[in-house]
């Protein structure tokens, strides 16, 4: 019996690069892909050469988001291999130079490294879901820092909760040469804002970045320069008379992301949803009473009473009230278990009303605000609590919403 030969899987390349930057960049894109184990061609990478130009493109395209690393390397072609096994290869190996061969005979990408090689079989590039980015209706830049900044203070506010998906993303708001940044969980919200170094459109829409998405722009762009392009298109209605009903709702449609810097472009689809009014609930802060109190002391107390309970009826919820010595007394008390008490210094300009709220979500916020202390606008016991760091511009803020105690 004659055995029948396998067709060779289609791709070619020709290529050799720098190891140690080609494993950064697959380490970083790694780190952040949409690796679905259903869906085989959504596990790789693709290498992928410019006709003419001694550059190579890493990409991983996902059907929510592609990511895009572009480094020197002499080379031809293009090919998908699995992502994860071609990155231990290269984390692994020894050498300085990383070379890649493919012809159109052969079955198998053969990467060989130092004293190491692989022989990884492909997919075929064409079926990599890209996603193609419409012409920006509205594309600004950000200086070194500025999206940093954004994403540093909003993404840990950001909702894991499916059934809201609205709120599974950082907001951004475009406003008249300045862009806002806004998340929220329900039980929690926090916004800051910048001004842009050139003239922006105000504009009616509010872009929802995905929570990855927002997660990758943070890791991957960082701190660098970039620009920042916002693509939607608003539709009236389009109705069929027949069926007499619409078959296409007045809204946004189109809507993608694309934020560029220096060799990395991130690409992706924006929440199809309306981010809630969350002016709304952002209550005045004339007249409040204010305490400025040292983050330190509240993650010393979030470790003390992280020994009550367990799982979902860990201790969570707080008591603050002042203190005869002029600081905040705190007490954590769940009958059965056991009772904590506590004091944080603090700065008060008025005495205020006790009130109880989730001490992670607040041991959190220094963190958040880059800041060692906090500055607390208190309000009843069931009113939302304003929270900023001392230094922070009115525009910069957390709401906090209590709980019972």
């Amino acid at each position: 019996m004659t055995k029948k030969s396998t067709p060779a899987a289609p791709g070619t390349i020709s290529a050799t690069v720098d190891a140690r930057q080609f494993a950064a960049r697959l380490k970083l894109i790694a780190k952040h892909a949409e690796l679905w184990a259903s869906a085989p061609i959504l596990a790789c990478v693709t290498i992928e050469f410019d006709p003419g130009a001694p550059l190579m493109r890493l990409s991983h395209y996902g059907v929510d988001m592609n990511i895009t690393a572009t480094l020197t390397a002499e080379g031809t072609g293009a090919v998908a291999v699995p992502l994860k096994t071609l990155l231990s290869f290269v984390a692994g190996a020894d050498g300085e130079t990383l070379a890649i061969e493919k012809s159109q005979d052969s079955h198998a990408v053969t990467f060989t490294c130092g004293r190491f090689s692989a022989a990884l079989f492909p997919l075929a590039v064409e079926d990599t879901p890209r996603l193609d980015m419409p012409a920006p209706s509205r594309s600004f830049a950000m200086g070194e820092g500025v999206l940093h900044h954004l994403l540093s203070l909003t993404l840990s506010f950001v909702s894991t909760e499916e059934t809201r998906y609205y709120l599974n993303g950082v907001c951004f708001e475009l406003d008249t040469d300045k862009v806002r940044a806004i998340a929220t969980d329900g039980h929690r919200l926090a916004t800051r804002e910048t001004a842009t170094p050139a003239p922006l459109e105000a504009w009616e829409y509010r872009p929802i970045v995905p929570r990855l998405a927002a997660a990758a722009l943070f890791t991957i762009i960082g701190r660098a320069q970039c620009f920042a392009h916002f693509a939607a298109e608003h539709r009236e209605a389009t109705n069929n008379p027949l069926a007499g009903y619409a078959q296409k709702p007045a809204g946004w449609y189109q809507q993608y992301a694309q934020f560029t810097c220096e060799g990395w472009t991130v690409t992706t689809k924006l929440i199809d949803g309306t981010f809630p009014d969350w002016r709304r609930v952002v209550p005045k802060n004339e007249g409040r009473p204010e305490a400025v109190i040292a983050g330190a002391d509240i993650e010393r107390f979030r470790r003390i009473v992280g020994g009550i309970g367990k799982g979902w009826t860990r201790m969570k919820a707080v008591r603050f009230s002042p203190a005869e010595t002029g600081g905040i007394a705190l007490k954590a008390d769940r009958p059965g278990d056991g009772a904590f008490t506590g004091e944080a210094a603090a700065e008060l300009t008025a005495p205020f009303d006790p009130f109880g709220c989730d001490i992670g979500y607040l041991a959190a916020m220094p963190k958040a605000f880059g800041s060692k202390k906090l500055r607390l606008a208190i309000g009843g016991a069931s009113d939302p609590i304003i929270i900023a760091a001392p230094e922070s511009p009115a525009s910069e803020f957390a709401i906090l919403m209590p709980m019972r105690v």
